[in-house]
């Protein structure tokens, strides 16, 4: 919850290639995807948003667009409805 939270807030999210969070990040459009044993990629990441405003500015709209329409209430309750019904549905 806390990419969507930071994602909603307009700021961009720097995340680990693992897990869910690669379908949250659009990687170089609302933050950055990296190896999450990397010191040295998260390092970049930071740097290139830090000494970029209109970057982070940018990615911080994509960000809030791409919350807003995919992890709101009413899209998470629906995909979650979805997900239970497809496994009823399965069996």
């Amino acid at each position: 919850m806390v990419i969507a939270e930071a994602m909603a807030a307009g700021v961009p999210v720097i995340g680990a290639k693992a897990g869910g969070i690669p379908e949250m990040i659009v990687d170089g459009r609302t933050g950055s995807i990296v190896e999450g044993d990397d010191p040295g990629a998260w390092t970049l990441a930071i740097i290139k948003l830090a000494e970029s405003r209109e970057l982070r500015q940018t990615m911080g709209k994509a960000g809030r667009e791409r919350a807003e329409t995919e992890f709101d209430r009413s899209s998470q309750t629906r995909k979650v409805l979805d997900l239970c019904l497809g496994m009823i549905h399965e069996r």
